[in-house]
């Protein structure tokens, strides 16, 4: 999220909260804070990398509700966070093959100029 589109952010938001959303999934922290602020139930995405328990607290102590854990995560370590947040936790179970690691892509933005961390990937 850059400066820039902040303003545009907090007009989202609150239309957002307008609107009665279920729940805003992000990981960059402007929109984090920004929906905990207004008390929009918040969802931690894949591409926060969530990969152990004291990272999971962290995002719950803000007030956040479930989490989406790195996807290099295997299932033991999966049940872990579970047992040691109590955090509500969503798994993916299949997503693009490709080289990005926990969701965050950096290679469709070079090539093409539409980035996957803004729901733009090209999947080069």
């Amino acid at each position: 999220m850059f400066d820039e589109y902040l303003p545009y952010l907090e007009d989202v938001l609150d239309f957002l909260k307008e609107i009665e959303v279920d729940a805003v999934i992000a990981w960059d922290f402007s929109v984090v804070l920004g929906s905990i602020k207004r008390g929009l139930e918040t969802h931690i995405s894949t591409m926060a990398s969530v990969s152990n328990h004291i990272s999971a607290k962290f995002y719950k102590e803000l007030g956040v509700k479930r989490i989406v854990p790195a996807k290099e995560l295997d299932l033991n370590s999966i049940k872990s966070l579970k047992q040691n947040t109590e955090l509500e936790v969503e798994v993916f179970v299949h997503g693009s093959m490709c080289m990005a690691v926990s969701g965050r892509c950096f290679l469709s933005h070079e090539v093409f100029q539409k980035s996957g961390n803004r729901g733009e990937c090209y999947q080069v």
